[in-house]
């Protein structure tokens, strides 16, 4: 039997990430989905508008490389 809003949930994680990308600025793009606002609305309101139970868990903690260093591995930042 279904049940509106049981066992309906929904948890937001970010992984600010961009050591990949060509251009710089990627990484910010988990904080411009969470506070951009569609229809007057961030996400998480339009997510719990449609009878989920939203969390926001954060951000993924991400080693930054020491660039200062100048020995980068390849491909582009590998280890980390």
């Amino acid at each position: 039997m279904y049940l509106p809003g049981v066992g309906r949930h929904v948890g937001i994680l970010g992984v600010p990430l961009g050591f990949g990308a060509g251009k710089p600025g990627s990484e910010l793009g988990v904080s411009a989905i969470r506070l951009a606002e569609f229809r007057d609305k961030r996400i998480y309101s339009h997510i719990k508008d449609l009878g989920y139970e939203v969390t926001d868990h954060g951000d993924v903690p991400i080693d930054i490389p020491d660039l200062e260093s100048g020995v980068l591995e390849s491909p582009k930042h590998i280890s980390e």
